[in-house]
């Protein structure tokens, strides 16, 4: 649906792992970190979502920045209706 891919220099974290907001993190040994939206069950279904990719977007990178990691990608696969 929504994931994102982020690079982490070390700067302010070592790693990063569960839960964060409406996101699922998970960081590899590589400094790689991925990032999955999952809502919660009070949360829009995916065909609420469509129209929302942009506040998703800019919630992650806020959620991100204070952690100092870089923003290698964004990618959505939301259906079309």
């Amino acid at each position: 649906m929504f994931n994102a891919q982020f690079y982490n220099q070390g700067i302010r974290i070592k790693s990063i792992s569960g839960r964060l907001g409406s996101f699922i993190f998970r960081t590899y040994a590589n400094g790689l970190i991925t990032a999955y939206y999952k809502p919660r069950k009070n949360e829009p279904t995916t065909s609420q979502l469509r129209g929302k990719y942009e506040a998703l977007s800019s919630q992650l990178r806020e959620m991100i920045e204070p952690l100092g990691l870089s923003l290698i990608s964004i990618r959505t696969n939301l259906p079309h209706s």
